[in-house]
């Protein structure tokens, strides 16, 4: 969800600003005031966290942000897992690694990297069947990711209507 993206009228690009900092931060205040709610700060917040189109807002940003790091986590254990060796093997029998075009390499299934006393690289490859255990576990956990984050919205909420309850 970009800031400029219209959402049918309702918000303007001040409160999508707000919605975007508040998942970033989880501070409703400090989301107010990076978003230009310079005056009267923490009552500002109160009233948008009060406004259901601002909630449902915080919701999708929220929602989208919890499936893009999913579908990032899973391909990258998708890799770990099932990726090639032949780049780390490569990395070891060739003479110096500078000799190498190693940001073209797949070395991102290597975890350790050792240089021992005679010269000679030792590798240390990601754990393959941990990969597909977490990814397993991504996999099914599809029922409610987003809930305690909502609890925390909610409770962030009252606790700033019963300090500023009075100046609403």
């Amino acid at each position: 969800m970009t800031i400029s993206e219209p959402t049918n009228g309702k918000l303007s690009e001040k409160e999508i600003l707000f919605c975007s900092l508040y998942v970033s931060c989880g501070d409703a205040v400090s989301a107010a005031y990076k978003a230009g709610y310079k005056r009267n700060t923490e009552i500002a917040a109160q009233k948008l966290l009060n406004n259901e189109s601002i909630v449902e807002m915080i919701q999708k940003i929220s929602e989208t942000r919890i499936k893009t790091a999913k579908a990032r986590a899973m391909c990258g254990l998708e890799r770990l897992a099932f990726g090639s060796i032949s780049d780390g093997v490569r990395l070891i029998f060739s003479g110096e690694p500078s000799e190498l075009k190693l940001e073209e390499m797949h070395l991102e299934n290597i975890s350790e990297i050792k240089r021992l006393k005679d010269g000679s690289l030792e590798l240390k490859f990601a754990d393959r069947i941990k990969a597909l255990e977490k990814l397993e576990q991504l996999s099914k956990g599809d029922s409610d990711d987003a809930l305690p984050f909502y609890r925390a919205l909610e409770k962030s909420s009252a606790a700033l209507n019963r300090h500023y309850g009075d100046e609403l």
